[in-house]
């Protein structure tokens, strides 16, 4: 690689001295600077062309020995100039799983240079194509530690939707039930309890679909009350209307005996 760039130096300076843009090889060095390949006019500092599928850039690094998550080729971006602190990027082509010859996974890294590497892997791309924000080890296929921000999030469903709750015959629990249940697990029937969330975490549409489920059955109870409240509405209607009638009758009783 030295070598490659003291040609490329030495060449720069020649190039500069003629005065005029120099191609060899399918490499065209212009006297602005720029350096184009299979292109003869670079719109970048260096510019690559391709007229065919086949790959533009191959990057070779060494083969790791053995273990896990050594490194076998590395690119990096950064601002440090003369060992200056500065700060650098880089991407990170690693052995994922153990064997000399094993799978390869991709890492981000972001840092502050201070004069010590101080890399954070940013993201993780493993060779089973998992996916980790903030973690070395995804274990999904988007593993995040940490909080999520989005504007809207959608979820397909792997559990049925409770409409079911509505059918006719549904197996409703009483309240007095419920209550019980409540009374001896404290929480609700078909949801997790707090030490289960605790150990296993929350899968988000089965929990959803459970809760909404819930809301269905609180539902069917409110419908219940209300139902119970307008027939107890109409029982205090008819017996204020019979009491209504007794006193009318009374009170013709009363003056009848009076009368005699």
């Amino acid at each position: 690689m030295k070598k490659i760039l003291i040609s490329l130096t030495l060449f720069g300076v020649t190039l500069g001295a003629q005065g005029q843009d120099q191609t060899i090889n399918g490499v065209t060095f212009k006297t602005n600077g720029k350096v184009g390949i299979g292109t003869t006019n670079p719109l970048t500092q260096l510019h690559i062309r391709n007229l065919n599928t086949s790959p533009i850039l191959n990057i070779t690094g060494q083969t790791p020995n053995t273990g896990n998550n050594e490194l076998i080729s590395e690119i990096r971006l950064s601002n440090l100039h003369d060992n200056l602190a500065g700060h650098r990027a880089s991407i990170k082509a690693v052995s994922d799983k153990s064997g000399s010859h094993g799978n390869v996974a991709f890492q981000f890294n972001t840092s502050l240079w201070n004069g010590q590497q101080t890399e954070i892997q940013a993201m993780r791309i493993s060779s089973n194509g998992n996916i980790g924000i903030g973690t070395t080890n995804p274990d999904m296929k988007l593993t995040v530690k940490g909080s999520i921000h989005a504007e809207e999030v959608k979820i397909d469903l792997n559990v049925p939707a409770p409409d079911y709750v509505f059918k006719k015959g549904y197996n409703l629990r009483t309240l007095e039930e419920l209550e019980e249940f409540i009374k001896k697990n404290n929480h609700l029937p078909e949801i997790p309890s707090a030490k289960d969330f605790e150990q296993n975490g929350v899968m988000q549409a089965e929990m959803d679909m459970g809760l909404l489920k819930k809301i269905e059955e609180l539902t069917l109870y409110i419908i219940q009350q209300e139902n119970k409240i307008k027939e107890q509405a109409e029982k205090i209607e008819n017996l204020e209307s019979m009491n209504k009638k007794l006193l009318e009758l009374q009170t013709r009783l009363e003056k009848l005996e009076s009368e005699n």
